[in-house]
């Protein structure tokens, strides 16, 4: 990421009423969740392939399986809607939480969007429905050379004709899930976080990796929901002020002035 400069920050804080300085600071912009309740929404969403098997089952199921959205996510071999009827799923337990669920197949992945502030904290929930699934979290921070045949320096927001990325694993993800798949209730789902802290673009992308024997496409999906990728952390460095420094400790209920730089 390139560095636009130092901006100087003047606080003055009362030693005594830290607690009224708290706000919420986890607004995310539409590129950085997705929380797949909104599948219906055509002017978000845009879905294409193979329609829904038939059968009560995959009532809660959407057609298509390649999905894309307008915030640069998409979604490959995946079906969409709730996979309920299908073994485990990622709680709320009902036809309105969907998520993204990947298909019986090692073709089944997603695209994130391409974060040009680089990557902070990544967060998503996933289950296997049935069987355990190995599920691989990849990043590119550079292209890959097609024709020279190696790498290069630099990324792009998208692959060109000779320019493709170059995936890096960040860690090999096993779904194993104790819980009955045949349980109506709540399932021990994976919660996973990974405070990333990467300050150059990036992309992410997830993908199946293996395939469960005696099943279909429409089989032992691995269920993903509630994607949140924050930014990087502002790097801050809080020194003393300059001259006297008032008050003396102990400082209980007193003002005093701290200078800080945000880069």
């Amino acid at each position: 990421m390139k560095w636009f400069g130092k901006v100087f920050v003047m606080t003055a804080v009362a030693l005594a009423c830290f607690y009224g300085l708290a706000w919420p600071t986890d607004t995310l912009t539409p590129d950085r969740i997705v929380l797949f309740d909104d599948y219906d929404d055509t002017t978000v969403w845009t879905h294409e392939g193979l329609a829904r098997p038939t059968g009560i089952v995959n009532k809660w199921l959407r057609d298509g399986t390649i999905h894309t959205n307008v915030f640069g996510w998409s979604f490959y071999d995946c079906r969409t809607g709730t996979p309920i009827n299908h073994g485990r799923e990622i709680p709320p337990v009902n036809v309105y939480n969907c998520q993204a669920a990947m298909a019986n197949t090692t073709n089944a992945c997603l695209y994130s969007s391409f974060f040009a502030d680089g990557i902070g904290t990544i967060y998503f929930e996933a289950i296997n429905c049935i069987a355990p699934v190995t599920v691989a979290l990849e990043i590119a921070t550079n292209m890959f050379d097609i024709i020279k045949y190696c790498q290069t320096n630099i990324i792009l927001a998208a692959e060109t004709e000779s320019l493709s990325f170059d995936w890096q694993t960040v860690t090999n993800i096993y779904l194993n899930a104790q819980s009955l798949s045949s349980d109506a209730g709540s399932h021990d789902f994976l919660r996973y976080v990974n405070r990333l802290n990467y300050y150059s673009p990036a992309k992410l992308r997830m993908r199946r990796l293996d395939v469960a024997d005696g099943g279909g496409y429409d089989s032992n999906y691995a269920a993903i929901d509630n994607i949140r990728i924050s930014p990087p952390p502002a790097g801050v460095v809080v020194r003393q002020a300059e001259g006297v420094f008032h008050p003396g400790h102990p400082s209980v209920n007193a003002n005093l002035m701290i200078r800080c730089y945000v880069d």
